[in-house]
């Protein structure tokens, strides 16, 4: 639930925002599938943010330039593979034949909820219900960054409805040159084939490149024959019990990892560590934040003259309410576990 319902009131992240060692590096994102506009959460980076907005509609990507800012723009355009990269690896109608049997989708209640309606979910959902214009200006992200002169991305967002591994395929240069972080949504059903946009490809794709897998949420659908309440009433999709289909998943750098900075070939530097540090805060990953600001200590104080231990306090009162230090904090948990393992309960 942590990538669904991100923190409310982050300490950390605002903090480094306003870090002077930001001001020539801000944090960068790249939101592939961003109808909606790019969420509310990253606000918190501002000023030290720049993002880029990729969506097929081209109506939406023009409503959403209109509020946008000289840091946040959007761009109408069909991400993907590349050259080699027909959709999902298959000749043509041979998805159709391998669906229905691959993914329950089909027979879901959500997929009931449409036939008797006819809604259009791309329509209403992703489009404000305005009639379906898509871009015809086809890119990979690697492409992309080219065209643009973005010189480096800290983070990525794909949610395409199916073609997330396809926008992997085609951003494998930026993803390993700089990127400490994606959200990725994929499927746990589909076919054996290594564009399909299956969580086992997508894990598959980032594992070798350094990245771990961090936090999940999934989706669950019920069957067609016994519909079960939806998470969202407003637009019937998921359900709050069913079988898994979807999922959304949070991919990380572990530079905290023994010998990870030698594995990788890369020092980190303390503006990209302490960028991870806000995002991990973001989605309730404090411990993890806490763990880099350790282990890089004197990396962070002497690039960013900041004190690590001050900003481990801060994020210990935001979870825990209670103005301690970093090593009061310590103290106390090695005493309560060091009392109740002498009480026989541990």
């Amino acid at each position: 639930m942590a990538i669904r319902h991100p923190k409310r009131h982050p300490v950390l992240a605002p903090r480094v925002a306003r870090l002077p060692i930001l001001k020539n590096a801000p944090v960068t994102l790249i939101d592939v599938g961003a109808s909606g506009g790019i969420a509310n959460f990253w606000k918190v980076f501002e000023p030290a943010f720049k993002s880029w907005g990729i969506d097929t509609l081209v109506t939406e990507v023009d409503r959403l330039n209109e509020r946008s800012s000289e840091n946040v723009t959007y761009h109408a355009a069909r991400i993907g593979a590349g050259k080699d990269g027909d959709k999902n690896g298959f000749p043509a109608g041979a998805e159709r034949e391998v669906t229905a049997y691959v993914n329950p989708f089909a027979r879901s209640s959500a997929q009931r909820h449409y036939d008797l309606t006819q809604m259009h979910y791309r329509k209403v959902r992703h489009n404000r219900g305005q009639e379906i214009v898509d871009a015809d200006r086809d890119l990979t992200i690697d492409g992309f960054c080219r065209s643009e002169a973005v010189d480096r991305v800290d983070f990525m967002k794909i949610d395409t409805d199916g073609h997330d591994m396809e926008v992997l395929q085609g951003a494998s240069e930026t993803v390993e040159a700089s990127v400490l972080a994606l959200f990725v949504e994929c499927n746990f059903h589909g076919h054996a084939n290594r564009r399909f946009n299956l969580f086992s490809n997508v894990d598959g794709f980032l594992r070798p490149r350094g990245y771990s897998l961090f936090d999940i949420d999934v989706w669950r659908y019920s069957r067609a024959d016994l519909p079960r309440r939806y998470i969202d009433a407003e637009y019937p999709s998921a359900t709050e019990h069913g079988q898994v289909i979807w999922c959304d998943t949070f991919f990380v750098r572990d530079v905290a990892a023994p010998g990870y900075e030698d594995h990788m070939g890369h020092e980190y530097s303390a503006a990209e560590l302490l960028k991870l540090c806000g995002l991990l805060e973001i989605f309730h990953m404090e411990d993890c934040a806490v763990e880099i600001l350790n282990k890089f200590a004197d990396r962070i104080r002497d690039q960013a003259d900041v004190e690590p231990r001050d900003l481990a306090k801060a994020l210990i009162q935001s979870v825990y309410g209670e103005d301690l230090s970093y090593e009061a904090y310590l103290e106390r948990f090695d005493r309560q576990l060091r009392r109740n393992s002498n009480d026989g309960l541990v």
